[in-house]
């Protein structure tokens, strides 16, 4: 047995790395983008609940709760999808 050629081409694969890296830069840039809105709705969230008197051991719970929560829903939904998804192979 021989080993395989070289066949690829140097140039596409550079392009193609570039578009990768372009790609990744504008996703951080979306992700910073929303980061920085949602922490400005937060900070007026928080706000609004110091004012009607909610108690700081209240506040760490929620901010600790609420992205758990949304963690391991996504989690629930994507295991139900793979399970799902042995059926159709």
């Amino acid at each position: 047995m021989s080993e395989a050629e070289v066949n690829g081409d140097g140039k596409a694969v550079s392009f193609l790395m570039i578009i990768a890296v372009f790609i990744v830069v504008i996703a951080w840039i979306n992700y910073i983008n929303l980061a920085t809105a949602r922490s400005i709705e937060r900070a007026k969230e928080v706000g609004i609940r110091k004012t009607l008197g909610s108690l700081r051991r209240q506040l760490i719970g929620q901010t600790f709760a609420e992205p758990a929560s949304t963690r391991f829903g996504s989690v629930g939904i994507f295991a139900s999808l793979d399970s799902s998804s042995s059926h159709f192979s």
